[in-house]
C-alpha cells in the first residue's frame, strides 16, 4: 500500500484541488489477483487467450448483448486483451446498449477533427466559401480544371 500511497501523493503534488477528494484507494498486485478470482499463477486475463478463442465461431459468441434481456457484456473478454480491448469492447457495449453505431460517430468525429486541424482550424462555412472563391477565380482566368499551380488574381 506504501506504492498507493506515493501515487497518491503525486497525484495530490501535479493536482493540489484534488486533495481531501478521493474516498477509497486500493492497490493490486497478482496477489489481489489471486485473492478477488482466484488466479493461482498471477495470470489478468479471465479467458484463455489462445488461437481458437479468435476464430470466427467464438467471436460471434463473444458479444455484448446476450439472450438475457437488459443484460450487457463488455471488458477484454468481449475483445480481445488489455486496455485497447477493453476500451473497444466499451464502445461496442455502449452500442448495443443504446442501438446505435458509435463507431461510424467516432469515425465521423475524428474525420471533423482531422480536416479542422488540416485546414487551420477553420470552419466548415469558411472553408467552403474559400473553396467557390477558388473555383471561381480559377473559371474567371480561363482554367477549366484546379490543377494549374498558380492563378493570378490580377489576370
Amino acid at each position: 500500500m506504501a506504492f498507493g500511497r506515493q501515487m497518491l501523493q503525486r497525484l495530490y503534488d501535479l493536482y493540489p484541488q484534488l486533495e481531501g477528494k478521493i474516498e477509497y484507494l486500493d492497490v493490486g498486485t497478482s496477489v489481489s489477483q489471486n485473492y478477488y478470482v482466484g488466479y493461482s499463477h498471477g495470470e489478468i486475463y479471465m479467458l484463455d487467450h489462445h488461437r481458437e478463442r479468435f476464430q470466427p465461431e467464438a467471436t460471434v459468441m463473444l458479444r455484448s448483448d446476450t439472450l438475457i434481456p437488459g443484460l450487457y457484456l463488455t471488458g477484454q473478454d468481449v475483445m480481445t486483451c488489455g486496455i485497447s480491448g477493453v476500451l473497444l469492447a466499451g464502445v461496442i457495449c455502449a452500442s448495443a446498449v443504446l442501438h446505435r453505431n458509435f463507431f461510424f460517430d467516432l469515425l465521423c468525429f475524428l474525420g471533423k477533427a482531422a480536416a479542422k486541424s488540416f485546414m487551420g482550424k477553420k470552419s466548415d462555412v469558411e472553408q467552403q466559401e474559400k473553396e467557390k472563391e477558388n473555383r471561381e477565380e480559377v473559371v474567371g482566368n480561363g482554367y477549366s480544371n484546379g490543377s494549374v499551380n498558380e492563378i493570378s488574381k490580377t489576370g
